[in-house]
């Protein structure tokens, strides 16, 4: 196997996890918390569970071993809880199993080095064993797809949404439980099923994958997210700064630049009611940009960029306090220097998001190119 594709295995694992700690948070009271991270994957009350997802594997005691050495260790220091090992092997249709005999325990603990095996299972008594086993559930699980479609039913019957809606409510609570992961103090890892719905209802951020393209379908997930962020219901918006940032690839065509350009100037510039919104332009060649804005200036589009000529140093209050114009452009290290309250925030990327303005209201969309926001935008 490749690197790239080892990877691609490990985040399709990641997702995996956390949706069945959705799966979990959804299926219990308001208030009951569900941790992520902190004795094992996922824990609730007295139930602990590992998760894999084995997508180019079959199954083998091998594949398993080191998993339930993890719960094993755990469950001999706390032997109150439930523990289940959930995981998703190619040759395996979901059902789960129950260790018998302490000997089915044993011959998942078993190396080929049998100095290994002895120094392994003589960490713990056939007594701890066997109370494990009474307390030990192997359950082979659907794969990402399905999972991913229970998850979404289980979305619109709990919040509810219809289906068309349900993938960006996963996009919302998605975002919560990679923030829960991070918290540095293992009991702060943890949220119920109120503060989910508490989250969703207020979120500021929202990160649409490319995953969701491949799961939903590239039409389909275009075109809820344009009904969703990109369609107004009333002639007039709301009047507040918009940013819009832009990931290219070095070298694109100006046609679609300039395009993108004159698309959001229409949708969102309401001269006396709604200001010119920002563009910053990621990665794009500075030629192909100052070969657009050629044009604008032919076509007497008034802009602005923070300059009065070519060379000119950035002039963040010029840009801020330039006046009549229905576009403003700034460059990627300018932004944060920019004296500017945005109420909002677009990130359309190809492969890296930004990091900034995480604290306001901020839509993250990963695009397989600039076709894609036109389509969003027009």
């Amino acid at each position: 196997m490749c690197q790239e594709e080892g990877g691609y295995y490990a985040i399709k694992g990641f997702l995996y996890q956390y949706d069945k700690a959705i799966l979990e948070i959804l299926s219990r009271n308001e208030g009951v918390p569900v941790y992520i991270e902190r004795i094992q994957d996922i824990d609730c009350e007295n139930y602990v569970l590992q998760v894999k997802h084995k997508e180019a594997a079959d199954y083998s005691a091998s594949k398993i071993r080191e998993p339930i050495i993890k719960l094993l260790d755990t469950f001999v220091y706390d032997m109150s809880k439930k523990f289940c090992l959930y995981a998703y092997f190619r040759n395996q249709k979901p059902h789960s199993i129950k260790f018998k005999t302490v000997q089915e325990l044993k011959d998942i603990l078993k190396y080929r080095d049998k100095e290994k095996t002895e120094n392994l299972q003589g960490k713990y008594t056939n007594e701890q064993m066997e109370s494990f086993i009474k307390n030990f559930t192997l359950q082979f699980a659907e794969n990402y797809e399905k999972q991913f479609e229970d998850v979404l039913k289980m979305i619109c019957e709990k919040m509810k949404v219809e289906k068309d809606e349900a993938w960006i409510y996963h996009a919302i609570i998605c975002d919560k439980l990679f923030k829960v992961a991070l918290e540095s103090e293992d009991d702060k890892r943890c949220i119920t099923y109120e503060e989910i719905k508490k989250y969703v209802d207020k979120c500021k951020t929202i990160t649409f994958e490319s995953k969701y393209r491949n799961i939903v379908g590239r039409d389909k997930f275009l075109k809820t997210i344009k009904r969703k962020y990109f369609t107004f219901n009333k002639p007039n918006i709301n009047r507040f700064e918009r940013l819009f940032m832009i990931e290219c690839n070095e070298i694109e065509d100006g046609t679609i630049v300039r395009y993108i350009i004159d698309a959001l100037k229409t949708k969102y510039y309401r001269a006396g009611k709604s200001p010119a919104p920002y563009i910053c332009f990621r990665g794009l060649n500075k030629k192909v940009l100052n070969e657009v804005k050629i044009g604008m200036v032919d076509d007497e589009q008034v802009f602005s960029d923070g300059t009065y000529f070519d060379g000119d140093i950035f002039r963040s209050d010029k840009l801020v306090n330039d006046k009549n114009v229905t576009i403003k452009f700034v460059s990627e290290e300018n932004v944060e220097n920019l004296k500017v309250k945005f109420k909002e925030v677009y990130d359309f990327y190809l492969s890296s998001q930004t990091t900034i303005f995480e604290d306001i209201y901020k839509i993250k969309i990963q695009v397989e190119n600039l076709d894609e926001i036109k389509v969003l935008i027009s």
